[in-house]
């Protein structure tokens, strides 16, 4: 197109600040108005500073201006603190009239002023204009520089410096840091751009304070709880996690935690609807209830048991009704421990002297040749 293809100035007075003019030309043959591949001033007044004005061309035309054309016409052009560097052989700066001045800028070709200088600025190489390392324009800007932070909001200047850069872009060295996390089911990427839910190693990348890339190295460990319950007999309840801590739950009084029962396993001693919170390596999480509604008499074959008094704080009496043939019954604490065993028990009902045994739950596993019940005992 015409004139100015990055930018169009016309009567007007413009600030620029932290701006990147790049890969616009100019075309249409000789025309007296293809001038400025980059910016294209007519009677106004033009401020740049720490501007990158770059890789701009006039394809077809005999002025010069591959950067800037200024027709100041009593205006002024006012350059500070940028790099002017485009491919046209031409000069970077065609001044058709007005006042110009150029200080602490790198320019191709050269121009009067303060601590310019002619050199090559080092990019990283279109289209990424960004300085490098070994750039002559790094810490050359005006050391008077008002302008705290680039394009980017990098700061000026860079730690450690006390000069800013020329141009829109301040270097920035990225850092680099390793962190160790432990975290349940899943973890959140310290940029927010991840959501990580098994173990490994993980890199993420965040600002650091001074605007540049901070690349986070994350030694991740997530931790999972299987909170699944089982039911292993016809009363009793058994999380199926091992090696964890248990507290076995109410849920039909708003899932209140059952006071001492803190086993993998659980034996209700009423019906009703049970759930258990399992705890591993700091994560906790809660099972789905179940229920349970086979608690008292209990039938073996067609034949009722009557188990009583239970919960008991003494004596158990349990009577086999009109069970046929012999019996055996085994009793046993809730971690397996055998308190009392009996086989071929022809008697119709027995006694179990639970006195010298701390208060707590017991099973009584009750057997003849084609049945084996399990019931709860609770010694209060």
């Amino acid at each position: 197109r015409g004139s100015g293809n990055g930018v169009f100035i016309d009567e007007s007075t413009v600030d620029f600040e932290n701006c990147l003019i790049a890969n616009n030309s100019t075309t249409g043959g000789n025309s007296s108005w293809v001038k400025g591949g980059g910016v294209y001033s007519d009677d106004s007044d033009v401020n740049l500073v720490h501007c990158t004005v770059a890789n701009n061309d006039r394809i077809g035309d005999s002025f010069d201006g591959p950067g800037v054309f200024f027709d100041g016409n009593g205006k002024t052009l006012n350059i500070t603190s940028s790099i002017m560097y485009n491919p046209h052989p031409t000069a970077e700066l065609y001044m058709a009239g007005g006042s110009l001045f150029v200080n602490y800028s790198n320019v191709r070709g050269g121009t009067p002023g303060t601590s310019n200088q002619d050199v090559v600025p080092e990019f990283i190489g279109a289209p990424d204009y960004h300085l490098q390392s070994i750039s002559p324009c790094l810490e050359m800007a005006d050391p008077s520089s008002l302008v705290l932070v680039d394009i980017e909001n990098v700061i000026r200047p860079s730690s450690g410096a006390t000069v800013s850069d020329m141009g829109c872009y301040q270097f920035c060295l990225p850092t680099s840091s390793s962190i160790t996390e432990v975290a349940c089911d899943s973890y959140l990427s310290p940029s927010g751009s991840y959501t990580w839910t098994s173990s490994n190693v993980y890199v993420d990348t965040i600002l650091n304070a001074a605007g540049c890339d901070s690349v986070i190295t994350i030694d991740l460990t997530i931790n999972t709880v299987n909170a699944a319950v089982v039911q292993s007999d016809d009363a009793t309840l058994e999380a199926v996690m091992v090696g964890a801590a248990y507290q076995w739950l109410d849920c039909d009084n708003s899932n209140v935690v059952i006071v001492g029962e803190t086993a993998i396993n659980y034996v209700p001693t009423t019906n009703g609807n049970y759930a258990v919170e399992v705890t591993v390596s700091g994560c906790t999480d809660t099972s789905a209830c179940q229920s349970i509604t086979n608690v008292g008499v209990d039938e073996m074959g067609n034949n009722s048991i009557a188990i009583y008094p239970n919960p008991t704080k003494n004596i158990i009496n349990v009577n086999f009704g009109n069970i046929q043939g012999a019996v055996s019954y085994t009793i046993t604490s809730i971690e397996g421990r055998i308190i009392e065993q009996k086989q071929n028990v022809t008697t119709n009902e027995i006694s179990i002297d639970l006195s010298n045994e701390g208060v707590g739950v017991y099973l009584l596993k009750v057997e003849n040749k084609t049945n084996v019940n399990v019931y709860k005992i609770v010694r209060q």
